[in-house]
C-alpha cells in the first residue's frame, strides 16, 4: 500500500520569508502573461465520463454541466445513503452506481467494462464535526480506489484525464505564508485536524498518480457557494435565525468560488492538454470578506445584518468548550453539534483567497458570475427550498459533501 511522505507541520515557517519573495515575483510575472486560448468543451459531447459523488456541492454542479454538454454515457458513482438530486437521477444520460465501502467499486462490472475517457472525483469531505472514519473514507480511501480505476482505464487505452478536487485547506491555517503568496508550489502542511489531515494525504495520493504517469489534474478549492450548496444553505439559515457571528471583525477573505464557475473551470482544464499533471488553486479572484458576504446575504434575505463578533481568542475558547461538551454528550447518545467549532474559527479568521492566476493563464478560466450575482441566486434558491436547512453554521470547504455534520448515537462508535 502506498504511504505518502510526511507532511510539514503547519507551525514550521522557518523558510517562509524567502519562499514568499520568490512566489510574489512569480505571481507578478503570471499577471503579465497573456491568456491562452480557451479550450473547447465539445470534447465532452459523445464522451464517456465517470463522476464520483454527484451529491457534493462541486459534484452536483459538475454533473449538471456535463449533462448539458451531452456525453454518450455519464457514470455517477455514489454512496448508498447519498441523496442524488432528482434531475440528475432521472437523466437518461446518467448511469447510477452505488457503493457502501470504497472497495465495493472494484466489483462494479459495468463501470469496469466501460471505456471511460474522463474520471472526475468530487468526493472531498470538509464539513466539520464528522467522524474520523467519514473523512478517511471520502478523502483517502475513495481517492485511492479512483486512482486504481483510472489506471485500469489507462491500461485499456481509453483514459484522457482524471480530475481530483482537493481543498486549499491543505495549505494549513497559519498567518504566514499569507494567502497572497500561497500559490500552487506551496507544500501541504498538516494542521492536525481529521478533515484537513486526510485531505492532505488524499492530495498526495493524487500526486503519486501523476508520478506514475496518470494524466491527472488537481484542483485546490477554497469556499464553494451557490444554490443548494450545504454551506450556503446553513449560512442563510444562521443569518435568518440570528445565530451567525464573525470572528476578528469578519475581515478575512473566505476565497469564494461559485459552484457553476468551479464546474466550468474543472471541465476547461480537463479539455486542455497543458493542464495535465499540475495543481490549480480555484479562487474566483474577486476579493470579498466574511463581513461583506454576510451583509450581501442579509440584505438579499431582508434580514438584519450580523452584528455579533467574537475576538479570535474568545472564539477559540468558545469552540474548544463547546466541542468538549458536545463530544461527551454525543458519546452518551445525545445527538447534536456545537454552535461554533474550531474548524469554523479557522475559516473565519484566515484568508483563503490563494493565488489562482495559473488557471487563468493555462486554460483561460475567467469566472463569469460575480459574488453579488452569486449571492442573489443563492438566496433565491434558498427561499425556494426553505425548510431543508442544515444544523448550525456549516462552513465546509472544497466543495465537501455537505450535510449537517451531526454525530448521532448510531454512528458515534465509528470514531
Amino acid at each position: 500500500m502506498f504511504l505518502p511522505p510526511p507532511i510539514p507541520d503547519a507551525n514550521d515557517t522557518s523558510e517562509a520569508t524567502s519562499q514568499d519573495e520568490s512566489r510574489l515575483a512569480a505571481l507578478a510575472h503570471l499577471q503579465r502573461t497573456p491568456i491562452r486560448s480557451t479550450p473547447s468543451l465539445s470534447v465532452f459531447n459523445g464522451a464517456s465520463v465517470a463522476l464520483f459523488c454527484a451529491s457534493s456541492d462541486s459534484g452536483t454542479a459538475l454533473t449538471r454541466r456535463l449533462i448539458a454538454l451531452g456525453p454518450a454515457e455519464l457514470h455517477v458513482v455514489e454512496h448508498v445513503d447519498a441523496e442524488v438530486p432528482d434531475d440528475i437521477r432521472r437523466s437518461e444520460r446518467v448511469r447510477l452506481h452505488r457503493w457502501k465501502t470504497p472497495d465495493d467499486i472494484a466489483g462494479l462490472k459495468e463501470l469496469a467494462d466501460a471505456k471511460v475517457e474522463y474520471v472526475l472525483n468530487a468526493a472531498i469531505r470538509m464539513t466539520d464535526w464528522e467522524h474520523l472514519q467519514t473523512y478517511t473514507t471520502y478523502n483517502l480511501d475513495l481517492p485511492r480506489r479512483v486512482l486504481r480505476l483510472a489506471e485500469h482505464y489507462r491500461t485499456a487505452g481509453s483514459l484522457k484525464r482524471v480530475a481530483h478536487i482537493s481543498t486549499t485547506d491543505v495549505y494549513g491555517y497559519t498567518a504566514t505564508p499569507s494567502a497572497a503568496v500561497t500559490d500552487e508550489t506551496t507544500d501541504p502542511r498538516d494542521a492536525n485536524t481529521p478533515a484537513q489531515t486526510t485531505a492532505c494525504y488524499g492530495d498526495l495520493l493524487a500526486h503519486h498518480g501523476i508520478d506514475r504517469g496518470v494524466p491527472l489534474t488537481v484542483f485546490r478549492v477554497p469556499f464553494v457557494y451557490g444554490p443548494g450548496c450545504a454551506s450556503s444553505t446553513a449560512l442563510c439559515a444562521s443569518i435568518e435565525r440570528g445565530t451567525a457571528t464573525t470572528v476578528g471583525g469578519g475581515l478575512a477573505d473566505p476565497g469564494l468560488v461559485y459552484a457553476d464557475n468551479l464546474a466550468e473551470g474543472v471541465l476547461l482544464a480537463c479539455a486542455e492538454p497543458a493542464a495535465s499533471g499540475r495543481v490549480y488553486n480555484m479562487w474566483a479572484r474577486e476579493p470579498c470578506t466574511w463581513r461583506e458576504l454576510y451583509d450581501l446575504t442579509a440584505d438579499a434575505l431582508d434580514a438584519p445584518r450580523v452584528s455579533r463578533d467574537l475576538s479570535v481568542w474568545l472564539a477559540v475558547l468558545v469552540a474548544w468548550l463547546l466541542e468538549s461538551l458536545l463530544s461527551v454528550l454525543n458519546w452518551f447518545g445525545v445527538p447534536g453539534r456545537p454552535w461554533l467549532t474550531a474548524q469554523q474559527v479557522n475559516y473565519l479568521r484566515h484568508d483563503r483567497n490563494f493565488a489562482s492566476e495559473r488557471a487563468r493563464i493555462v486554460f483561460g478560466w475567467t469566472p463569469n458570475v460575480s459574488v453579488a450575482e452569486g449571492v442573489k441566486r443563492t438566496v433565491e434558491a434558498y427561499r425556494a427550498t426553505k425548510g431543508k436547512n442544515g444544523a448550525g453554521v456549516d462552513f465546509g470547504g472544497g466543495g465537501g459533501s455537505g450535510g449537517k455534520g451531526n454525530r448521532t448515537p448510531e454512528t458515534k462508535k465509528q470514531n
